[in-house]
């Protein structure tokens, strides 16, 4: 028995400290019968906090199910988010501000992240119009956040006045850029910096997605067709070849 004293006094600690017999045979390596004799008088002084390594695999199981249903549940919101969009889409195709909302984001607009919405330029007009129009469809209420990319040499309560002035934001951050060397002389193809706003919406993003794809199809439809011109495209041609015409006349003319 001495030979095996070492073996069961750790049974003795392991049954203590709130392990099954199962659990005790195993991690020994010794049979039902034999660990049942070291600790069948053995009081449990606390409950394991952990699972057996059957509850475990079970526990294990229910996780994969519930990351599975979770999926599914916010794959079918998503879903239902598409068919709105396209429900929307089908009165507001033909409403010009609308496509040119959809035509700004499609090219100044954030693409990256499934849920990330927002639109970055240094033009006030156009991000005023982008601006408006996020806060109509932010239904959600998230929070809008404003950023300004700076140059070195650039004022910011300047830049930040400019743009509260205009689009009455007051909570902007801002962000130096340190690669501009302070050149002189430059010509500020963005004076006031470049601004961007973004909020976290992922189903809005969704339906942003929607109606963009909506729209490239149909641009996609309308474009014309060069052996297949009718309508207003062959007075267009006429009009593009005669500008071409008084372009070369001119050029050939001393007197002119």
């Amino acid at each position: 028995m001495n030979k095996y004293k070492h073996i069961r006094n750790k049974a003795v600690l392991l049954r203590e400290d709130g392990h099954s017999l199962n659990t005790i045979c195993k991690m020994l390596n010794r049979s039902k019968t034999t660990v049942y004799y070291w600790i069948k008088n053995i009081v449990i002084k606390r409950k394991r906090l952990f699972l057996s390594f059957n509850n475990a695999n079970h526990l294990k199981k229910c996780h994969i199910l519930a990351g599975t249903a979770l999926r599914n549940k916010f794959k079918r919101i998503h879903e239902e988010y598409e068919n709105r969009a396209c429900k929307i889409w089908e009165h507001n195709f033909d409403n010009v501000c609308f496509l040119e909302f959809l035509m700004g984001y499609m090219t100044e607009g954030f693409k990256k992240g499934k849920w990330v919405v927002g639109v970055c330029n240094s033009d006030m007009s156009f991000m005023l119009f982008m601006k408006n129009w996020f806060e109509i469809l932010n239904i959600n209420k998230k929070e809008i956040q404003y950023e300004i990319q700076l140059h070195v040499d650039q004022n910011e309560d300047e830049v930040k006045d400019f743009w509260d002035k205009n689009l009455n934001i007051s909570n902007i951050r801002t962000i130096r850029k340190s690669n501009s060397g302070k050149m002189k002389g430059r010509n500020w193809n963005s004076k006031y910096g470049v601004l961007s706003l973004r909020f976290y919406d992922a189903y809005l993003k969704t339906m942003i997605n929607t109606w963009t794809n909506l729209y490239k199809k149909d641009i996609v439809k309308k474009i014309p067709k060069l052996n297949e011109v009718n309508g207003a495209w062959p007075n267009l041609v006429r009009l593009l070849d005669g500008v071409q015409e008084i372009c070369w006349f001119k050029s050939n003319r001393s007197d002119l």
